[in-house]
């Protein structure tokens, strides 16, 4: 997520949508008074190109922070005035995505954990937590799962809309139009030639290799309804 006073603008990053892409792109143009969150180092592993991130003045921020939560801490005159936007991606496609990736990742936060735990035996937040990333970890064992256990917080609708129903953004970036329209907000905040590197993008080795059941298909289409109709994706 990005907050450029240099440049008067507010990125907001949902999850899976090549935000982090979007967030390196433009981070290397970013001023000194900016405020970039982190994002997750380079990893052969996950990323097609190698990159250096440097974040900065970020405290109180997160990296995936909703838009009701960025606008109490900037205040209503930035919020109003920035220019804003953000990436939206078909929620059937995006889960897909976000499957494979929480896969992948889930190992590491669970080897993660357990080095905590060593380091710090009597704490029994740690194993409470350790515990929950097995249960995860479990649900991550068939797309079916995933599912069945599917939470409302792992979408990206209240990234696009407030409380009303209402977008909250200027703009949105469509995912299967990602560079056209990156090249559209670029050119509207005065960049020309930025890069926009391919990251965390090695996750997904087999594009096609889920379907879904009707009773998937449904259930993904209720939770995400709102997006859906807006964004006319089907």
């Amino acid at each position: 997520m990005i907050v450029s006073h240099k440049y008067r603008y507010i990125f907001i990053k949902p999850y899976k949508v090549a935000g982090t892409s979007i967030e390196v792109a433009l981070a290397e143009h970013c001023g000194e008074s900016d405020i970039v969150t982190p994002v997750t180092k380079y990893s052969e592993k996950f990323d097609a190109e190698e990159y250096v991130h440097e974040p900065r003045n970020y405290e109180g921020f997160r990296n995936h922070m909703l838009p009701k939560d960025i606008k109490a801490k900037v205040g209503d005159t930035i919020w109003k005035d920035y220019y804003k936007f953000t990436v939206v991606r078909n929620p059937w496609d995006q889960l897909i995505s976000r499957y494979y990736w929480e896969r992948e990742f889930s190992w590491f936060k669970i080897r993660r954990n357990i080095v905590n735990i060593l380091s710090h035996p009597f704490r029994l937040k740690l194993y409470l937590n350790l515990l929950g990333k097995l249960k995860m970890r479990i649900n991550l064992s068939s797309f079916k799962l995933f599912i069945i256990n599917l939470k409302q917080s792992w979408l990206n609708t209240n990234f696009y809309f407030d409380e009303n129903g209402e977008k909250v953004c200027d703009y949105y970036i469509r995912y299967e139009h990602l560079e056209e329209d990156f090249r559209s907000v670029c050119k509207l905040l005065g960049f020309s030639d930025i890069h926009l590197p391919k990251l965390k993008s090695k996750t997904r080795k087999h594009k096609h290799s889920v379907n879904y059941t009707d009773k998937q298909y449904k259930k993904v289409f209720n939770m995400c309804r709102l997006e859906i109709e807006r964004f006319n994706y089907k």
